[in-house]
């Protein structure tokens, strides 16, 4: 089953498709069962389909390649296109969705949208007991995508997406091999500091290639902290927390 790529009208929206998947994926993988916290790797998407010129050539390339999307980052990446909503098989953009998603995540962070094709890299966390899911901002990438190709050091966002991905993937077989994993996390704080600085190397390492030593000296593509002094906290409304929770943990439903 394939749950990697969301079109989310919402950051409410996206919450529930996060969750949800994150709940399938411990349903078919169980957790340890002294690990609480779930943490997978998203990959927010801010890509207008209003615009004229490589800003449409942009939006159609994405609306060309979601499906691929969905089956090829598989169970090891999320993918949000935020302010998009997909019915009857078709993807539709909407602006006032696009502004309220963009809004809440800026008053979430300390990111800024460019006015481009934004991607925004950070985890997403689920606690498993309380059925509770949040973005984690503590350690997140920005990547400027109509900037980095103009300056070519992109090839495209097909390519880039299929790297991000393997890396990802990469990160999750090395981590089973040494015993450990990003997906399922412990509350120790440093063992979660050390996985995600893991995982943010590989980013940086396999699918930036030549240019990660480049873009480390350049503050804008740095890993940060975008983490706001007083981030709002989303709740899903009951019917979708309960749906989440039966697969969650269908023992107690």
């Amino acid at each position: 089953m394939y749950y990697g790529t969301h079109a989310a009208p919402s950051a409410g929206l996206a919450l529930y498709q996060l969750m949800l998947a994150t709940a399938k994926r411990i349903r078919s993988s169980p957790m340890p069962p002294e690990c609480k916290v779930a943490r997978f790797p998203v990959a927010l998407f801010f890509v207008r389909g209003d615009r004229g010129g490589d800003g449409k050539k942009l939006a159609e390339q994405v609306v060309a390649s979601f499906d691929y999307w969905d089956k090829d980052t598989g169970d090891s990446l999320d993918v949000v296109l935020a302010g998009w909503s997909k019915k009857d098989g078709e993807l539709a953009f909407d602006v006032s969705d696009f502004l309220k998603f963009r809004k809440c995540i800026e008053t979430s962070s300390r990111w800024k949208y460019s006015g481009e094709t934004d991607l925004l890299l950070l985890n997403f966390e689920v606690d498993t007991e309380a059925v509770e899911g949040w973005f984690d901002y503590s350690e997140a990438i920005v990547l400027p995508l109509e900037e980095m190709l103009r300056a070519k050091q992109i090839g495209s966002i097909d390519g880039l997406l299929a790297e991000l991905a393997r890396s990802s993937e990469q990160v999750a077989r090395t981590s089973r091999n040494e015993g450990t994993s990003p997906v399922w996390e412990l509350s120790d704080r440093a063992g979660i500091l050390r996985v995600k600085k893991d995982l943010w190397f590989a980013v940086k390492k396999f699918f930036l290639k030549d240019y990660a030593e480049k873009l480390d000296g350049l503050e804008q593509f740095a890993v940060k902290d975008m983490q706001a002094d007083a981030s709002p906290f989303l709740k899903l409304p009951f019917n979708q927390m309960r749906e989440v929770r039966a697969v969650l943990l269908p023992s107690a439903s």
